[in-house]
Order: C-alpha cells, then sequence, then structure tokens
C-alpha cells in the first residue's frame, strides 16, 4: 500500500461514510456518535498511518545483494 494523499483521501473518504452509516442505521447512538465524530477526525492522521502499517505488512524489504547487484556493485557485509 503506498502512503500517498490519493491514499490519505481515500481513508478519510472511508472512515466519513462509515461514520454517516452508523449515524442513520443505530438512531439510539446517534448522541454517542455526535459526541465521538470531533475526535475521529482529529485521530484520522493517527488512524491513517496504523491502517497503511497494516497494509504494508505483507511486503518484504529487497535483499542487500539484489541491490548491490542491480546498481552494479558488489555486495558488501554489514559490520
Amino acid at each position: 500500500m503506498k502512503c500517498d494523499m490519493k491514499t490519505m483521501i481515500k481513508i478519510v473518504i472511508g472512515l466519513g461514510v462509515a461514520l454517516a452509516a452508523t449515524y442513520v442505521a443505530l438512531p439510539e447512538a446517534r448522541t454517542l456518535i455526535g459526541t465521538m465524530s470531533p475526535l475521529l477526525l482529529v485521530l484520522v492522521c493517527p488512524l491513517a498511518m496504523c491502517i497503511m502499517m497494516l497494509g504494508m505488512k505483507g511486503e518484504k524489504p529487497k535483499k542487500l545483494d539484489e541491490t548491490a547487484s542491480s546498481t552494479g556493485e558488489p555486495g558488501k557485509d554489514r559490520l
């Protein structure tokens, strides 16, 4: 998952849709949703970061030897 502006906008829109759907579907929880929505708007950046970290969990970094062979330099051992 890429961490760019398009992804951030998609996450914000997704959270807004989920919040609106919950507000409509659960009329007895509207006061709770109304009081929690400003907090969710403040926490949208950390929540988006956590979602992106979970999305990048399966990605593996390239090995040192593969990156060195693609640049033409011999692989060096780390100290």
